[in-house]
């Protein structure tokens, strides 16, 4: 005998489908640049960064980015969770906001600003020039989520692709650092469905079931950070 209503898991176990979290990336510095050629500085290394003020610019790709999957987020809580899971929305929304998007701007800040005397964020070289700072920083964003369901398991894949682009006041390239990492999580849905056509069996938490996914982009999010920072160390000298 089935519950009154499909349990989460089994709901979740038949809906299949892939979704694909990926906007389109673009060259970072096509509009801050525009028709200036792209050159690089004599200097290959940021001397004495502790005397330094620097100025990080977000690339207009990784806004949008950004603004991807804060629409896929809010579509899909707003949408599908509140019209067929309205009991998990507070649990699935806690979730989504660990793994916000723009959270990824607050890292490379607190990556930054322990190495330079000042970090603040601007919107072009034109800012970054006016306000006579020593170094721009681009930053460049790449998030790449794959997630395939089936009767046999919930799985995703996740990449964090962050790549820092250092320039003199003269607007030359210094040197760049990238951080990239692809990590996987899954979860089976073999017990769940079993419990599911029981009674009196617990429906698993929507931590159980999107946990592992959610930890998986994390783990991403946090090699691909350990690989900037290396990288980092090797351009940024206090």
């Amino acid at each position: 005998m089935l519950k009154p209503l499909l349990p989460l898991a089994l709901i979740a176990a038949l809906s299949g489908g892939c979704a694909h979290q990926t906007a389109p990336r673009t060259d970072p510095l096509a509009d801050l640049l525009g028709s200036v050629k792209l050159v690089d500085s004599p200097t290959r290394t940021v001397e004495q960064a502790g005397q330094k003020r620097l100025a990080l610019i977000v690339s207009t790709s990784s806004e949008t980015q950004f603004k991807t999957r804060e629409e896929q987020n809010k579509q899909y809580l707003e949408g599908y969770v509140r019209s067929w899971e309205p009991g998990s929305y507070g649990a699935i929304k806690t979730m989504q906001e660990s793994v916000g998007p723009r959270q990824l701007v607050d890292v490379v800040l607190a990556e930054l600003r322990p190495r330079f005397r000042n970090v603040t964020v601007v919107n072009d070289f034109a800012a970054f020039r006016q306000q006579g700072r020593d170094v721009a920083v681009v930053m460049d964003v790449g998030m790449e989520g794959t997630t395939s369901n089936t009767p046999a398991k919930l799985e995703a894949e996740y990449t964090t692709d962050v790549t820092l682009i250092f320039f003199d006041p003269q607007i030359r390239r210094i040197g760049t650092a990238v951080g990239k990492a692809t990590e996987r999580g899954e979860r089976s849905w073999g017990a769940d469905i079993a419990k599911a056509f029981l009674l009196f069996a617990p429906d698993p938490k929507p931590e159980e079931i999107y946990g592992p996914l959610v930890a998986a982009e994390k783990k991403s999010r946090e090699t691909a950070f350990a690989r900037l920072r290396t990288a980092v160390d090797a351009l940024v000298r206090r």
